[in-house]
């Protein structure tokens, strides 16, 4: 996505260019079915596999909810994924669609801009923290936030174009989708790689519930440009954009969070480009920020190939601390100070170039930067996610088998909850429904079951107005939790 800057960049237009006699298709029941690139599988590249506004509010009741680690199973359901490369193997971006199981395990597909296209499989770790790895390969490591909803990583290639670094977010589905889904008020940032590089691109857009939109960007090196069109939303979840017709993205479960893959035409030709968006809230307070953060970072321009990846602690005030790690130097300690406007514009104290936004649901982070030291002129993307914060443990297997699994669909929407849920022995089990203060709303022994998976419907014993709720599973001592929101009351 881009502003019209007809003055020297003819427009580009987002030809995905797709293998003869192939399409994009859905599976209704698993959500599976698009394309992945095997070298993915084979490690030939070694790269990464992977309502309304009321919804996004209640998104960021989250972090005051009970307390609970993240595990595998937050990662259950469908999922797209959009990334792109710098360094020797760019121009390169790769939207793909999976399915993850509740023990981490992806299949799914997908293409890249080089016309690569085929299927994939993966196994997913995530520790109580919500770092998320993959059991195949070493050098990738991600975050999962707080809502379970959006994920970013990064990954160094080997094999073919060694060294290229890559930048991978990740939103899960939302199904059915529609265009209201986009109204409000967006942020939006884009990074290029290839002839293009350096650039980034940020600005913001309101979006009528028709998906119109208009709003102003401005560009790396200076100037802004008006922009407008119309977004389309299919009851798939996938994002189209009028005025890039072959442009492919996706929006998050939350509602707060898109990602776009792109590829230029005309001026720099086939420069690959990634967009970030997230919906802006309101009331912002600096406090919003306080929690733990995974920082995920990507250079292009004269700096690439890099990226920087770490976690932080945000105090109320907006101080930060913690370890960055650089894909050419290793690890070293950060601090520095973030300022939040009203409007949800993040800053940080001495870098004047840096600028960005929170989502909605005060989980997301993403900001542009331009380097002024070290290689001038590089253009950088960050993207962070608010975590559990639990442990500041990398995720390791754990071999259980008492599972909840997250809720299906999520929200609810006009009837009762359906939980399903894997018991690892017959004995003592409670299953419980409650509200983000703990009440309540319903409690079943369920101690005659036997072994294996169950499913149960819900029922609260008194009306469950919309909300935010949780789920709590009981076995022997083990406890699992499972998010989800209401959006009709149930009676």
């Amino acid at each position: 996505m881009r502003s019209p800057r007809s003055r020297e960049q003819p427009a580009r237009a987002s030809p995905i260019r797709i293998q003869p006699n192939t399409r994009f298709t859905f599976d209704a029941a698993s959500g599976a079915a698009l394309r992945y690139p095997h070298r993915m599988i084979d490690r030939v590249r070694s790269r990464s596999v992977v309502g309304s506004l009321a919804l996004a509010a209640l998104a960021a009741l989250l972090a005051a909810g009970p307390a609970g680690a993240s595990d595998t199973s937050d990662l259950a359901g469908a999922w797209w994924f959009h990334a792109i490369a710098s360094g020797p193997g760019q121009p390169w971006w790769e939207r793909a669609f999976g399915s993850i199981a509740a023990d981490g395990a992806l299949t799914g597909s997908a293409v890249t801009s080089d016309g690569d296209s085929s299927a994939i499989a993966g196994d997913f770790l995530v520790s109580p923290s919500g770092v998320v790895s993959i059991a195949q390969i070493a050098s990738f490591r991600g975050a999962l936030d707080v809502g379970s909803t959006v994920m970013v990583a990064t990954d160094t290639w080997s094999g073919f174009a060694t060294g290229t670094t890559e930048l991978r977010v990740g939103v899960k589905a939302l199904r059915p989708a529609s265009t209201p889904d986009l109204s409000g008020v967006w942020e939006i940032h884009s990074l290029a790689s290839g002839p293009g590089a350096p650039w980034w691109q940020r600005g913001r857009i309101a979006i009528d519930a028709a998906g119109a939109f208009t709003g102003s960007f401005s560009e790396q090196g200076g100037g802004t440009d008006p922009v407008s069109g119309t977004f389309g939303l299919s009851n798939d979840g996938v994002l189209s954009l009028s005025v890039a017709p072959l442009a492919h993205g996706a929006i998050d479960a939350g509602r707060t969070v898109m990602a776009l893959s792109n590829t230029w035409t005309g001026f720099a030709a086939g420069t690959a480009e990634l967009n970030v968006g997230v919906r802006i809230g309101t009331g912002y307070a600096t406090s919003d920020l306080a929690g733990t953060w995974e920082i995920h970072r990507l250079a292009s321009g004269p700096g690439a190939p890099w990226w920087g990846r770490g976690s932080i602690t945000v105090a109320p005030t907006g101080a930060f601390t913690g370890t960055m790690t650089e894909s050419t130097i290793g690890s070293y300690p950060v601090s520095g100070t973030f300022a939040i406007s009203p409007t949800g514009g993040v800053t940080r104290t001495g870098e004047p170039a840096a600028s960005g936004a929170l989502d909605a649901g005060r989980s997301v982070l993403v900001m542009t930067d331009t380097w002024s030291t070290g290689s001038p002129g590089t253009s950088e993307l960050v993207v962070g996610v608010r975590t559990s914060g639990a442990t500041a443990d990398a995720p390791t297997p754990t071999g259980r088998t008492l599972l909840l699994e997250p809720m299906r669909p999520n929200p609810v929407r006009g009837g009762t909850p359906r939980v399903a849920f894997t018991l690892e022995r017959a004995g003592d089990v409670r299953l419980e429904w409650l509200d983000a203060s703990g009440r309540s709303f319903q409690s079943l022994d369920l101690s005659g079951l036997a072994a294996g998976r169950h499913e149960r419907v819900l029922q609260p014993a008194t009306a469950a107005p919309p909300g935010l709720y949780w789920i709590r599973l009981t076995q022997a001592g083990e406890v699992r939790t499972a998010r989800f929101a209401l959006v009709d009351p149930v009676r």
